[in-house]
């Protein structure tokens, strides 16, 4: 009985993520033919986000919807190529530079290697410009970024599981933990491997392959944080540290635009006005964040961006997308 509860639950899911993909289609076709979305497109700038390229995505990215194949890839990149101008997005520092119409910017974070291994060589074929936000500090370390450390220690350890109880830390915890609560937990002597979770996250870019592409025309790096902590957990403080250590170390690289990219990019639970203040205040040129991706005006202080991921298996789902993100407002409180 208990099987057969299990199978037809099974079942019931795969039947739902069915007709969901079924009505995103349909919603899809009338997106594309709507005239106040086409009107937002032809006169605005439409970002979008991805992070890993791979056909062997690492648990976390696959989980947490991070990671596009190679093949859905250059199907999601020749779309927008066919529907967009795509720019270069050292654009959006200039002023008084005029867009064309139907602008798009093409951004990734986090700084996976599968991106630059499998994504970055089809974007070159293409002439595509590229702007990636990355967190220096896992790369230098060779360590798990902050979210992918958090959410694997929830998944696996019992004494985190325990801790985040203790300390009633909200879920979800890589977005509510904050630097001195897991240095006490770490200070415990909790026992951790790090390699096992370095391969729950995905291997990322190391320096040689950085410098590599920073020599290539079509790159830009910019910042994600020194690591991926989430801004509204920080105190102003560590903002400031978070924004300075990974700027000393971009700046090392020619290719290296003051952008900023707020880590999991939500507004209010990710980062708030505070947060903006004390990075414009620090001389960021522009922030973005990974919702509302189509912008009225490049010139706003903070961008928004579309994110992609594995579950957008057609042109229309893409384009439901793209409906749905013009119907939201990027409020920040």
């Amino acid at each position: 009985m208990i099987y057969a509860s299990l199978l037809e639950i099974q079942i019931m899911y795969r039947m739902s993520n069915n007709l969901k993909s079924i009505l995103k289609d349909s919603m899809g076709a009338i997106y594309k033919l709507n005239p106040f979305l086409r009107y937002r497109i032809k006169n605005g700038l439409t970002i979008f986000v991805f992070h890993e390229v791979s056909d062997n995505p690492s648990e976390f990215t696959d989980n947490y919807g991070l990671t596009v194949s190679i093949s859905q890839f250059i199907d999601q990149i020749t779309w927008i190529k066919n529907n967009f101008n795509i720019v270069d997005p050292a654009i959006v520092l200039t002023e008084n530079s005029s867009l064309p119409s139907s602008a798009a910017i093409i951004t990734f974070d986090d700084g996976f290697l599968g991106t630059f291994e499998n994504g970055f060589p089809i974007l070159k074929q293409f002439n595509i410009p590229i702007l990636m936000f990355l967190n220096m500090k896992p790369i230098l370390d060779r360590s798990p970024m902050l979210s992918a450390l958090v959410c694997y220690l929830f998944k696996y350890n019992n004494d985190f599981k325990d801790f985040v109880k203790k300390y009633r830390v909200h879920s979800p915890y890589h977005l509510s933990i904050n630097p001195n609560l897991l240095k006490k937990f770490l200070n415990e002597g909790h026992q951790i491997n790090y390699d096992q979770i370095n391969n729950f996250q995905g291997e990322l870019v190391n320096q040689e392959t950085l410098s590599k592409w920073d020599k290539e025309e079509i790159v830009n790096f910019s910042s994600h944080f020194f690591d991926h902590w989430n801004a509204a957990a920080l105190s102003s403080t560590e903002l400031e540290d978070q924004y300075i250590l990974n700027e000393n170390e971009l700046v090392n690289y020619s290719s290296y635009l003051n952008l900023l990219a707020f880590t999991n990019g939500k507004p209010n639970s990710c980062f708030n006005q505070e947060n903006i203040k004390v990075l414009k205040d620090l001389g960021v040129t522009k922030l973005f964040s990974s919702v509302n991706g189509i912008n009225k005006s490049y010139q706003s202080f903070l961008l928004g961006r579309l994110s992609i991921n594995q579950n957008d298996i057609s042109t229309n789902h893409l384009w439901y997308r793209l409906g749905e993100t013009s119907r939201k407002i990027n409020i920040v409180k």
